[in-house]
């Protein structure tokens, strides 16, 4: 019974994957292209520009953001060194300006950072080292007056245990602790950043696009900046969404530099340079769709995979079906990165949320609705307005 379960389930994969392809190649883009042409046009106009405003903006700060990194490991790094991670270290980038850090324990001598790591899960320790980092950078005869010290907390007992520095700028810098994952990710999300400069237009459009829906907000349940990442770079490398992918997978094309054997000194090398050098990829994709075709295509294909039967492996670049897991799934989106055997999405909302923003854009696209950057709370209600206005046309047909 268990065996012919297991075949039932392959078989019902193979087929969804199928059928999303077979309908990718007569899509919603293909109707888009036909009745609005234009405003798809625009579409792709406005993010590119908007992205190079945000490229631009970092180029002139960045020399700053460095400055007070700088700083800060001065005043409290003595044999440790203050990583930057998340968009910051990765290139990525947003329109906010703020900066995550990672103080990570230099391997003066062996097995330092694993011993670190073990006295920072007692709460005792945690809060006095915490504290101890705090006190540092508020004794700090360069930064101490730069911030608003009313905002700025230490916060031992969060998830991720950070100390969250507002400065009298606006200017917020999160400093994390130890968090060896953290680094990789960003290692990784920063070759894709290399690879190709749609895959960081799209993330731009992705992450507002979910935020405006309200789909995005990690503290409720839903998806958070990286679970979003992910999808996007799913989608961008998966020959099952586009038969010339945008990105390779670079966790098999590419294992030396952000395979998960490779020794987090090595990571940190890739980190910590400053230097852009899509070139050391070698990658070149042969994909010309503009970034508002791909935004199309993204929905058009997360809205034909079965997000409770399927989970997406980014070490692979495939969409498989679950392991483990009975049909119907748990209310979660199942994302596997390179550095974790379980999925990154742990919001009991992230599956229903996603579903949500989907249906609706899918449906406003259809109707030329939702084809702009930035999406606005008028542009929701619009599309929201098309959607029942289907609703009612079903109901009375």
């Amino acid at each position: 019974m268990f065996s012919s379960t297991c075949t039932l389930r392959r078989q019902c994969a193979r087929y969804l994957s199928t059928r999303a392809k077979r309908r990718l190649e007569t899509s919603l883009l293909a109707e888009l292209r036909r009745t609005h042409p234009k405003q798809l046009a625009a579409f792709s106009d406005s993010i590119e520009q908007q992205r190079k405003l945000i490229c631009d903006k970092y180029a002139a700060i960045a020399t700053d953001r460095l400055r007070i990194v700088e700083q800060l490991e001065r005043a409290v790094c003595h044999d440790s060194t203050l990583v930057p991670v998340g968009s910051f270290g990765s290139g990525l980038l947003s329109p906010s300006s703020d900066v995550d850090l990672c103080l990570l324990l230099n391997e003066s001598r062996p097995n330092r950072r694993a011993e670190f790591e073990r006295r920072f899960f007692e709460v005792a320790f945690r809060r006095k080292f915490m504290a101890e980092v705090f006190g540092l950078i508020r004794r700090s005869k360069t930064l101490g007056h730069l911030i608003d010290w009313t905002k700025s907390q230490a916060i031992p007992h969060a998830r991720v245990p950070v100390i969250s520095l507002v400065f009298k700028s606006g200017l917020c810098m999160d400093i994390q602790f130890g968090n060896e994952k953290s680094i990789r990710n960003t290692n990784l999300v920063k070759h894709y950043v290399m690879a190709d400069e749609r895959f960081g237009q799209l993330n731009m459009w992705a992450q507002q696009w979910l935020t405006a829906l309200k789909a995005k907000n990690s503290l409720t349940g839903k998806l958070s900046s990286y679970h979003i990442t992910m999808l996007v770079i799913h989608f961008l490398q998966c020959e099952s969404a586009l038969a010339n992918p945008i990105l390779p997978v670079l966790a098999r094309t590419h294992a030396d530099l952000v395979g998960a054997n490779l020794s987090l000194d090595d990571v940190l090398v890739s980190v910590l340079d400053r230097s852009e050098s899509p070139a050391d990829l070698n990658w070149t994709s042969k994909c010309k769709l503009r970034v508002g075709e791909l935004a199309v295509q993204l929905v058009d294909y997360y809205s034909h995979v079965d997000l409770q039967l399927m989970a997406f492996f980014i070490d692979k670049g495939v969409c498989e079906q679950r392991p483990n897991q009975s049909i119907g799934g748990t209310g979660r989106l199942h994302i596997v990165d390179p550095y974790e055997r379980d999925s990154v999405c742990r919001g009991p909302s992230t599956l229903e949320a996603f579903q949500y923003a989907l249906r609706l854009t899918a449906m406003a696209f259809s109707a030329g609705h939702m084809l702009v950057y930035p999406l606005t709370e008028k542009h929701v209600m619009a599309a929201q307005g098309v959607a029942r206005n289907n609703a009612a046309k079903k109901f009375l047909a």
